[in-house]
Protein backbone atom coordinates (compact mmCIF):
# COMPACT_ATOMS: atom_id res chain seq x y z
CA UNK A 1 0.00 0.00 0.00
CA UNK A 2 1.19 3.45 -0.57
CA UNK A 3 4.20 4.49 -2.90
CA UNK A 4 7.16 2.13 -2.70
CA UNK A 5 10.08 1.09 -3.99
CA UNK A 6 10.27 -1.91 -6.20
CA UNK A 7 13.83 -3.61 -6.97
CA UNK A 8 16.21 -6.61 -6.94
CA UNK A 9 19.96 -6.24 -6.40
CA UNK A 10 21.56 -6.97 -9.93
CA UNK A 11 23.83 -9.89 -10.28
CA UNK A 12 24.66 -9.54 -13.88
CA UNK A 13 24.93 -6.58 -16.59
CA UNK A 14 21.66 -4.87 -17.69
CA UNK A 15 20.05 -2.01 -20.69
CA UNK A 16 16.16 -2.99 -19.75
CA UNK A 17 13.98 -2.84 -16.48
CA UNK A 18 10.49 -4.50 -16.43
CA UNK A 19 7.65 -5.28 -13.91
CA UNK A 20 4.72 -7.10 -14.28
CA UNK A 21 1.86 -7.07 -12.42
CA UNK A 22 -0.55 -10.55 -11.23
CA UNK A 23 -3.67 -10.51 -9.95
CA UNK A 24 -5.61 -13.48 -8.16
CA UNK A 25 -9.20 -14.42 -9.86
CA UNK A 26 -10.77 -12.89 -7.16
CA UNK A 27 -9.19 -9.31 -7.39
CA UNK A 28 -12.01 -7.21 -10.16
CA UNK A 29 -9.61 -4.54 -10.70
CA UNK A 30 -5.60 -3.41 -9.83
CA UNK A 31 -4.14 -0.71 -10.10
CA UNK A 32 -0.02 -0.01 -10.15
CA UNK A 33 1.01 3.37 -10.85
CA UNK A 34 4.38 3.36 -11.81
CA UNK A 35 5.86 6.55 -10.92
CA UNK A 36 9.54 6.45 -12.07
CA UNK A 37 11.93 4.09 -12.78
CA UNK A 38 15.54 4.17 -11.19
CA UNK A 39 18.99 2.60 -10.84
CA UNK A 40 21.34 3.05 -7.12
CA UNK A 41 25.02 2.67 -6.89
CA UNK A 42 25.87 0.86 -4.20
CA UNK A 43 29.04 1.43 -1.84
CA UNK A 44 30.61 0.32 1.46
CA UNK A 45 29.95 2.31 4.62
CA UNK A 46 32.15 4.81 5.97
CA UNK A 47 32.53 2.70 8.77
CA UNK A 48 33.26 -1.08 8.66
CA UNK A 49 31.77 -3.71 11.16
CA UNK A 50 35.31 -4.05 13.01
CA UNK A 51 35.18 -0.37 13.59
CA UNK A 52 31.74 0.87 14.60
CA UNK A 53 31.77 2.51 18.48
CA UNK A 54 31.17 -0.04 21.48
CA UNK A 55 27.98 -0.71 22.60
CA UNK A 56 26.23 2.21 20.39
CA UNK A 57 23.21 1.31 18.65
CA UNK A 58 23.84 1.93 14.89
CA UNK A 59 20.69 2.48 12.50
CA UNK A 60 21.09 0.80 8.75
CA UNK A 61 19.96 3.98 7.20
CA UNK A 62 20.45 5.12 3.60
CA UNK A 63 22.70 7.33 2.23
CA UNK A 64 25.14 6.17 4.83
CA UNK A 65 24.93 2.55 4.32
CA UNK A 66 24.43 0.78 0.94
CA UNK A 67 21.10 -0.90 2.33
CA UNK A 68 17.60 -1.61 0.45
CA UNK A 69 14.14 -3.65 1.19
CA UNK A 70 14.85 -7.19 -0.35
CA UNK A 71 11.67 -7.92 -1.87
CA UNK A 72 12.07 -11.47 -1.56
CA UNK A 73 11.74 -11.29 2.06
CA UNK A 74 9.45 -8.72 2.14
CA UNK A 75 5.62 -9.02 1.80
CA UNK A 76 2.25 -10.59 3.08
CA UNK A 77 0.81 -14.28 3.46
CA UNK A 78 -2.50 -14.92 4.42
CA UNK A 79 -4.13 -17.96 4.84
CA UNK A 80 -7.63 -17.35 5.62
CA UNK A 81 -10.20 -13.96 5.62
CA UNK A 82 -7.82 -11.01 5.94
CA UNK A 83 -9.39 -6.82 6.51
CA UNK A 84 -7.00 -4.21 5.29
CA UNK A 85 -3.96 -6.18 5.14
CA UNK A 86 -1.04 -4.86 3.67
CA UNK A 87 2.48 -3.32 4.66
CA UNK A 88 2.65 0.76 4.08
CA UNK A 89 5.74 2.95 3.46
CA UNK A 90 8.56 0.16 3.56
CA UNK A 91 10.91 2.59 2.13
CA UNK A 92 10.75 4.62 5.61
CA UNK A 93 12.65 1.75 7.14
CA UNK A 94 16.18 2.82 5.28
CA UNK A 95 15.96 6.95 5.22
CA UNK A 96 17.41 8.56 7.54
CA UNK A 97 14.64 10.10 9.75
CA UNK A 98 14.30 7.96 12.68
CA UNK A 99 11.12 8.61 13.84
CA UNK A 100 9.74 7.75 10.25
CA UNK A 101 8.20 3.91 10.27
CA UNK A 102 6.60 1.28 7.99
CA UNK A 103 3.34 0.17 9.37
CA UNK A 104 2.38 -3.54 9.09
CA UNK A 105 -1.08 -4.56 9.57
CA UNK A 106 -2.35 -7.97 9.51
CA UNK A 107 -3.93 -7.94 12.68
CA UNK A 108 -7.52 -8.60 11.98
CA UNK A 109 -6.61 -11.57 10.40
CA UNK A 110 -7.26 -15.07 10.61
CA UNK A 111 -3.62 -16.62 10.53
CA UNK A 112 -1.41 -14.52 8.60
CA UNK A 113 2.45 -13.34 8.37
CA UNK A 114 4.19 -10.32 7.55
CA UNK A 115 7.70 -9.30 6.73
CA UNK A 116 10.32 -6.64 6.10
CA UNK A 117 13.79 -7.44 5.56
CA UNK A 118 16.31 -4.98 5.12
CA UNK A 119 19.90 -5.92 3.32
CA UNK A 120 23.42 -4.90 3.20
CA UNK A 121 24.68 -4.80 -0.25
CA UNK A 122 27.73 -4.74 0.22
CA UNK A 123 29.13 -5.47 3.60
CA UNK A 124 28.93 -9.05 5.44
CA UNK A 125 28.61 -8.46 9.64
CA UNK A 126 30.32 -11.02 11.64
CA UNK A 127 28.50 -13.12 14.27
CA UNK A 128 29.05 -12.28 17.88
CA UNK A 129 27.70 -8.52 16.75
CA UNK A 130 23.68 -7.43 18.18
CA UNK A 131 21.04 -7.63 14.97
CA UNK A 132 17.35 -6.55 15.28
CA UNK A 133 14.90 -3.83 14.71
CA UNK A 134 13.49 -0.45 16.51
CA UNK A 135 9.64 -1.02 16.95
CA UNK A 136 6.63 -0.03 18.38
CA UNK A 137 4.26 -3.02 18.51
CA UNK A 138 1.40 -0.53 19.54
CA UNK A 139 -0.37 -2.62 21.98
CA UNK A 140 -3.83 -2.60 23.14
CA UNK A 141 -4.94 -2.47 27.08
CA UNK A 142 -5.21 -6.85 26.97
CA UNK A 143 -2.85 -9.54 26.10
CA UNK A 144 -2.80 -10.12 21.91
CA UNK A 145 -3.22 -13.41 22.27
CA UNK A 146 -1.89 -15.01 19.20
CA UNK A 147 0.51 -12.78 18.04
CA UNK A 148 4.67 -13.51 17.94
CA UNK A 149 6.84 -12.18 15.63
CA UNK A 150 10.34 -13.47 14.57
CA UNK A 151 13.71 -11.73 13.76
CA UNK A 152 15.71 -13.99 11.35
CA UNK A 153 19.39 -12.78 9.68
CA UNK A 154 20.68 -13.89 6.29
CA UNK A 155 23.78 -13.92 4.14
CA UNK A 156 23.74 -14.34 0.91
CA UNK A 157 19.93 -15.06 0.66
CA UNK A 158 20.69 -17.90 2.66
CA UNK A 159 18.74 -18.10 6.68
CA UNK A 160 21.51 -17.72 9.28
CA UNK A 161 20.09 -17.03 13.06
CA UNK A 162 16.36 -17.05 13.73
CA UNK A 163 14.69 -16.27 16.74
CA UNK A 164 11.13 -16.21 17.66
CA UNK A 165 9.51 -13.83 20.48
CA UNK A 166 6.36 -14.22 22.70
CA UNK A 167 5.87 -17.91 21.00
CA UNK A 168 5.99 -19.92 24.22
CA UNK A 169 4.69 -16.89 26.01
CA UNK A 170 1.00 -16.47 25.38
CA UNK A 171 1.80 -12.88 24.46
CA UNK A 172 2.83 -10.15 26.30
CA UNK A 173 6.41 -9.58 26.34
CA UNK A 174 8.03 -6.26 25.33
CA UNK A 175 4.29 -6.11 24.07
CA UNK A 176 4.26 -2.40 25.36
CA UNK A 177 1.27 -0.19 25.39
CA UNK A 178 3.38 2.76 23.72
CA UNK A 179 6.70 4.01 22.53
CA UNK A 180 9.32 2.59 20.40
CA UNK A 181 11.66 0.01 21.24
CA UNK A 182 14.99 -2.00 20.01
CA UNK A 183 14.27 -5.70 19.94
CA UNK A 184 16.76 -8.29 18.90
CA UNK A 185 19.59 -10.47 19.84
CA UNK A 186 23.39 -11.66 19.59
CA UNK A 187 24.14 -13.53 16.56
CA UNK A 188 26.04 -16.87 16.44
CA UNK A 189 26.49 -16.23 12.40
CA UNK A 190 27.29 -14.00 10.25
CA UNK A 191 25.16 -11.96 8.27
CA UNK A 192 24.36 -9.31 5.65
CA UNK A 193 20.53 -8.78 5.71
CA UNK A 194 17.63 -9.03 8.66
CA UNK A 195 14.07 -9.35 8.43
CA UNK A 196 11.12 -9.14 10.77
CA UNK A 197 8.38 -10.98 10.89
CA UNK A 198 4.79 -10.35 12.43
CA UNK A 199 2.56 -13.65 13.22
CA UNK A 200 -0.47 -13.83 13.92
CA UNK A 201 -2.84 -16.77 14.01
CA UNK A 202 -6.29 -15.60 15.38
CA UNK A 203 -8.05 -11.77 14.76
CA UNK A 204 -6.47 -9.78 17.73
CA UNK A 205 -8.06 -6.79 16.76
CA UNK A 206 -5.30 -4.27 17.78
CA UNK A 207 -3.44 -1.58 15.92
CA UNK A 208 -1.33 -1.73 13.06
CA UNK A 209 2.64 -2.94 14.36
CA UNK A 210 5.10 0.36 13.58
CA UNK A 211 8.78 -0.90 12.27
CA UNK A 212 10.93 1.81 12.50
CA UNK A 213 14.31 0.16 11.21
CA UNK A 214 16.74 -2.47 11.13
CA UNK A 215 19.94 -2.12 13.79
CA UNK A 216 23.06 -3.61 14.61
CA UNK A 217 25.86 -3.16 17.74
CA UNK A 218 29.21 -4.10 17.80
CA UNK A 219 29.39 -5.29 21.79
CA UNK A 220 32.77 -4.73 23.79
CA UNK A 221 33.58 -6.17 26.83
CA UNK A 222 32.37 -3.49 29.89
CA UNK A 223 34.43 -1.41 32.11
CA UNK A 224 36.23 -3.07 34.72
CA UNK A 225 34.33 -3.85 38.21
CA UNK A 226 35.16 -3.11 41.59
CA UNK A 227 35.38 -5.58 44.25
CA UNK A 228 31.85 -6.01 46.71
CA UNK A 229 30.59 -2.69 44.57
CA UNK A 230 27.09 -2.88 42.68
CA UNK A 231 27.12 -1.64 39.29
CA UNK A 232 24.45 -0.82 36.80
CA UNK A 233 24.38 -2.41 33.74
CA UNK A 234 23.42 0.27 31.11
CA UNK A 235 23.91 -0.47 26.96
CA UNK A 236 26.13 2.26 26.56
CA UNK A 237 29.11 1.03 28.50
CA UNK A 238 28.39 -2.87 28.87
CA UNK A 239 27.00 -5.56 26.22
CA UNK A 240 24.02 -6.14 27.70
CA UNK A 241 20.51 -6.17 25.57
CA UNK A 242 16.79 -7.04 26.52
CA UNK A 243 16.32 -10.40 25.78
CA UNK A 244 12.77 -10.71 24.39
CA UNK A 245 13.31 -15.09 24.59
CA UNK A 246 12.69 -14.67 28.57
CA UNK A 247 10.85 -11.00 28.48
CA UNK A 248 7.30 -11.06 28.44
CA UNK A 249 3.93 -12.20 30.83
CA UNK A 250 2.29 -15.55 30.46
CA UNK A 251 -1.04 -15.48 30.45
CA UNK A 252 -3.98 -16.72 28.27
CA UNK A 253 -5.90 -13.39 28.61
CA UNK A 254 -5.19 -10.76 30.94
CA UNK A 255 -6.51 -6.97 30.48
CA UNK A 256 -3.62 -4.39 31.68
CA UNK A 257 -1.33 -7.03 31.75
CA UNK A 258 2.12 -5.08 30.16
CA UNK A 259 5.47 -4.43 30.43
CA UNK A 260 6.38 -0.88 29.68
CA UNK A 261 9.66 1.00 28.96
CA UNK A 262 11.43 -2.39 28.01
CA UNK A 263 15.07 -0.28 27.62
CA UNK A 264 14.47 1.56 30.45
CA UNK A 265 16.55 -0.64 32.83
CA UNK A 266 19.48 -0.30 31.10
CA UNK A 267 19.37 2.83 29.92
CA UNK A 268 21.71 5.39 31.21
CA UNK A 269 19.07 8.10 32.81
CA UNK A 270 18.93 6.42 36.45
CA UNK A 271 15.38 8.12 36.87
CA UNK A 272 14.27 6.14 34.30
CA UNK A 273 12.34 2.17 35.02
CA UNK A 274 11.06 -0.40 33.23
CA UNK A 275 7.31 -1.02 34.65
CA UNK A 276 5.99 -4.10 35.05
CA UNK A 277 2.25 -4.55 35.59
CA UNK A 278 0.10 -7.48 36.92
CA UNK A 279 -3.25 -6.28 37.99
CA UNK A 280 -4.41 -8.24 40.99
CA UNK A 281 -6.50 -11.49 40.47
CA UNK A 282 -4.80 -11.59 36.67
CA UNK A 283 -3.36 -14.97 37.50
CA UNK A 284 -0.28 -14.27 35.22
CA UNK A 285 3.18 -14.50 35.72
CA UNK A 286 5.76 -11.91 34.02
CA UNK A 287 9.86 -12.29 33.27
CA UNK A 288 11.77 -9.46 32.38
CA UNK A 289 15.37 -10.47 31.07
CA UNK A 290 18.82 -8.88 30.52
CA UNK A 291 21.52 -10.91 28.27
Amino acid sequence: NGLNSISLLTTKPFDRIMIEQNTGLSVTLATTEIHHVFVEKFCAETVLPANLPCNELIRWQAPAYPVFIDQGHSGVNVSGACVNCGITDADNLIDNDANNYASINILASLSATASLAVKNAKTVYPAGMFAGFEVDLQRTVSVAVGTYYTITTYLAGVQQDQVIYNAALVSGGVFATGGKFVTGFKTTKDFDEIQFTLNNAVAAGTKPVRVYGAVVKRFCAGDALTCNTPVSLTEDRYPVYVDGRHTGINAVACVNCNIIGAGNAIDNNPANYTEVVLPVGAASTAAYAVS
